[in-house]
């Protein structure tokens, strides 16, 4: 009887997931959190980030969910009232991995760029540090290699 019990509520949960809408692929996810992450639901985002992450077809879309869990990650910590700021410090270390982790000009891409605005953004837009001085470098090195990107409309 335990098997079927079982396999009924697999069913029934499986049903409900489908039912409610929550995407099943990397393409489908992906594009949720990205609305999400638009609209500013930042910890919904960072929950479809981090389900997308499991489906990512290859090492460039890991990264860049990677790179957005971190982001999504931060901005949604920085809005609560939450005096713990471990997840903010979590997300800046992953946001400085990933921007350390490109160490040749020539290697710099669009995640690398959307890093380096992310972490400007960190030290700016926070209420805890409005820091321009630090933010400055950051935003400079994304906007040097935007104003270089050709693939850009």
């Amino acid at each position: 009887m335990k098997p079927y019990l079982s396999l009924a509520l697999s069913l029934i949960f499986g049903w409900t997931a489908v039912s409610q809408g929550v995407p099943q692929d990397f393409g489908a996810l992906k594009a949720r959190a990205e609305a999400q992450f638009a609209n500013g639901s930042f910890e919904l985002a960072r929950e479809s980030y981090e389900a997308a992450e499991k489906l990512a077809p290859d090492a460039a879309e890991k990264r860049y969910v990677g790179f957005r869990i971190a982001d999504a990650a931060w901005r949604s910590s920085a809005a609560s009232q939450n005096p713990d700021t471990s997840e903010m410090d979590r997300a800046e270390r992953v946001l400085n991995e990933l921007q350390r982790a490109i160490e040749r000009p020539e290697d710099r891409d669009q995640v690398w760029a959307e890093v380096e605005e992310s972490l400007g953004d960190f030290q700016w837009l926070r209420r805890d540090r409005r820091d321009m001085g630090s933010a400055q470098g950051h935003y400079r090195a994304a906007l040097d290699w935007w104003s270089g990107a050709r693939d850009v409309d």
